[in-house]
């Protein structure tokens, strides 16, 4: 097997077994909305919010933070005692209660510029929910970092109207209650509004927090498939904490849900909805990082695209992080440059990078990144390299991969693919050749490296103009760093290489996909694709 249908197997032996996975980081949803539709920090400044401020309903600071080019939205809270209030915006330094808690809080770096603090409520109990205009998806996750209360809940809701609360018909929430919840309820629970029902998914005292740090909670509400996968700190939480999603047509038996008792329940999409409910005025719940979008997908996630333009980068893209960067001092002219258009490449628009080198020497354009911080072992680097009219025959160019950024010509990189306009190309690992071959020459080739770093020995295909070279081949990495980048070796001065659509995409980890419910079924339609 390849690195790719590695992976599938993979993903296949994960889903069924459902092993354990750890938690994510609590300020991490990376993994759990692919694409935004809205999201608020709530930092204290934006829309002229205030620390400790608690504006009248309505007013400017309460406009959601990032709308993504979809509709303005603004919070609008349920109020049954007190239309007056709303939630404030806080800073570790403007809220007592908040400052008070000891050990202080971790898991949201983000909260010193800012979170929420719901402020709604009188008599004995204090009620809390604020919803947004949404109706955009009929499958999407809303996600949020709390600190629990100790007296009652969090939940996150989908609402038919601006204004609801969790009773209103139409709504459908899930609650979550920290371990050391004075409740006598269930850590996590459904409660569906229309209904007036309350239905046990994880037994009280089970949630696994325990403490008055910051944590993840989301849920995904899927009305067409009728499924509800709610997550906390990342880890999927089922009936009685089975890691698998809450299917609404199951008969549970034994369950508050035997019966199946919201297969026909219609909940609304047109609002979405946070937050709480607590005892007493000093328990305060607090809330931060909201977000709402589409689930992540199979399909590999671009972190780099460059297609080198002098131009506009591509909306939304990383583009050029530090790029190009030159290592080495053996280059007789300008080295890394842009050129438009340059020899040989009539056939390709646009710019391309322009890597000048010197007789027997090398130049590198690092990435100036370390991509190890991202914890992506399963990625792809891809570029088209083209190649000088008149270049020399032994002139080549190259992917490399290693810990550190070199211009060591010796070869002793982690990993290296380098490929002549002959045809012939040659694959070494930490200073050693340990592949080789000749396909059909060409002035151009289309060139991916597909990397699987599965432990202490690391996977690898090679991909050339879509056929396979190296199929599952292997390497051990010389540390825990990686760097990458493209690499031109001159046997005459003044010689240069083009490069152009340079890409590193990365796949989600088989355990992100199992907690969205996207499992070994979509795998073999990616697979598909991409080979």
């Amino acid at each position: 097997m390849n690195v790719v249908q590695t992976r599938l197997v993979l993903f296949i032996v994960t889903a069924v077994c459902l092993i354990a996975m750890p938690g994510m980081a609590g300020h991490s949803h990376a993994g759990l909305v692919q694409e935004l539709d809205y999201s608020d920090s709530f930092t204290v400044g934006v829309n002229g919010r205030q620390p400790g401020g608690n504006p009248p309903n309505g007013a400017a600071q309460y406009a959601v933070e990032n709308t993504y080019g979809n509709p303005a939205a603004t919070w609008t809270p349920y109020s049954p005692y007190d239309a007056s209030k709303d939630f404030s915006f806080q800073t570790p330094t403007s809220d007592a209660a908040y400052a008070a808690i000891s050990p202080a809080p971790t898991g949201n770096p983000g909260a010193t510029t800012g979170f929420m603090r719901p402020e709604k409520g009188g008599g004995s109990q204090f009620l809390s929910d604020y919803g947004i205009a949404y109706d955009l998806r009929t499958d999407y996750v809303v996600s949020a970092d709390a600190i629990l209360p100790g007296t009652d809940r969090i939940n996150i809701s989908s609402f038919s109207n601006l204004g609801d609360n969790i009773a209103s018909p139409g709504a459908l929430s899930v609650f979550f209650r920290a371990d050391y919840s004075g409740s006598s309820h269930a850590s996590i629970d459904i409660y569906a509004g229309g209904l007036a029902g309350t239905y046990e998914v994880v037994p009280k005292g089970q949630l696994g927090i325990n403490d008055t740090n910051w944590h993840n909670l989301a849920v995904r509400f899927d009305q067409d498939g009728k499924k509800l996968w709610i997550l906390v700190d990342g880890k999927l939480t089922g009936m009685g904490g089975a890691e698998e999603p809450i299917d609404l047509t199951y008969d549970y038996v034994g369950t508050e849900l035997a019966g199946a008792p919201l297969a026909n329940y219609a909940y609304s999409n047109n609002v979405v909805a946070i937050g709480g409910a607590q005892s007493f005025s000093y328990d305060h719940p607090w809330l931060d990082n909201f977000q709402v979008g589409s689930p992540v997908s199979a399909e590999p996630l671009t972190r780099v695209l460059d297609t080198f333009d002098t131009g506009a980068d591509p909306a939304g893209v990383n583009n050029e992080l530090g790029w190009p960067r030159q290592l080495g001092s053996d280059v007789p002219t300008s080295g890394l440059t842009y050129t438009v258009n340059g020899p040989g490449t009539a056939d390709i628009s646009g710019d391309q990078l322009r890597i000048t080198a010197g007789a027997g020497a090398a130049t590198t354009a690092w990435l100036d990144e370390n991509w190890s911080a991202l914890a992506d072992t399963q990625y792809t680097i891809g570029a088209k390299m083209i190649f000088q009219s008149g270049q020399h025959a032994s002139a080549w160019n190259a992917i490399v991969l290693n810990e550190v950024q070199t211009n060591d010509t010796a070869l002793s990189l982690d990993l290296m693919f380098f490929i002549r306009e002959s045809g012939y190309w040659a694959v070494w690992a930490g200073g050693s050749q340990i592949y080789d071959g000749t396909i059909t020459g060409a002035s151009q080739y289309d060139v991916e490296l597909v990397v699987d770093e599965v432990g202490p020995t690391s996977l690898f295909d090679v991909i050339v103009d879509g056929n396979t070279l190296v199929d599952n081949g292997s390497f051990t990495p010389g540390g825990n760093a990686r760097y990458f980048g493209l690499r031109y070796y001159g046997y005459v001065n003044d010689q240069f290489s083009m490069m152009d659509d340079f890409t590193l995409t990365v796949v989600p980890e088989p355990s992100t996909l199992l907690l969205l419910g996207l499992g070994a079924a979509v795998i073999p339609f990616w697979w598909r694709r991409r080979r």
